[in-house]
């Protein structure tokens, strides 16, 4: 396992210390999608929402694709800011 998805899933543990909404994980996927492969998404989507891989109820690719309103668009948008504000930066990694 290379280290990449390590530093994010300790990047969301410091980004959401109080944890995570359950209602946001694919949200949280799409936005680690911008990022990274769908390989380290899935995988560091699994680690730190703490569910295996393979009983994913969705692939890392799909999530993003699944984002059709404005609400979902909007959370997306309020995570990202949260994420970036930890350090976060798709374009760098």
């Amino acid at each position: 396992m290379e280290s990449h998805p390590w530093r994010v899933v300790a990047l969301l543990e410091a980004a959401f210390p109080e944890g995570h909404d359950e209602g946001d994980h694919r949200a949280l996927v799409s936005v680690l999608c911008e990022g990274m492969s769908e390989r380290n998404a899935a995988h560091t989507a699994s680690v730190y929402l703490g569910i295996h891989e393979m009983d994913a109820p969705w692939p890392a690719a799909e999530a993003s694709s699944q984002v059709t309103n404005r609400a979902q668009r909007s959370r997306i948008s309020e995570l990202r800011n949260r994420i970036s504000a930890h350090g976060w930066a798709p374009e760098e990694d």
